[in-house]
């Protein structure tokens, strides 16, 4: 396999927000995604996502992320496809991704 680096490969780096730490009952708040090309941000994606439960207290505390901002946002699958559109044959880099992309997958 070749592992040199590709200069047209699109890396998409995503900073998910959740409810908190444990998959089994906790919800995305936040999608934020940048594209990188050649070492350059070359798009950006973000959402605010409604978790359908509460935020705690030291949620909000740690992501500055208020139930007031979430209310009116979408939830997950309203933003599902245009999320995997803005990905499209990029490569997933994330951040503790094993955890969330459970919460994202079980959670829609």
């Amino acid at each position: 396999m070749d592992y040199r680096f590709d200069p047209e490969q699109d890396y998409v780096v995503v900073d998910i927000e959740t409810t908190g730490a444990w998959s089994s009952g906790d919800r995305i708040t936040e999608i934020g995604a940048v594209k990188v090309r050649n070492h350059q941000v070359v798009d950006e994606w973000h959402s605010l996502v409604n978790p359908q439960r509460p935020i705690p207290a030291k949620i909000v505390e740690l992501t500055g992320i208020t139930n007031q901002m979430v209310r009116d946002a979408p939830v997950f699958h309203e933003i599902a496809d245009s999320f995997m559109a803005f990905m499209g044959d990029g490569i997933f880099v994330g951040h503790k991704r094993e955890l969330r992309l459970r919460l994202s997958v079980v959670r829609v």
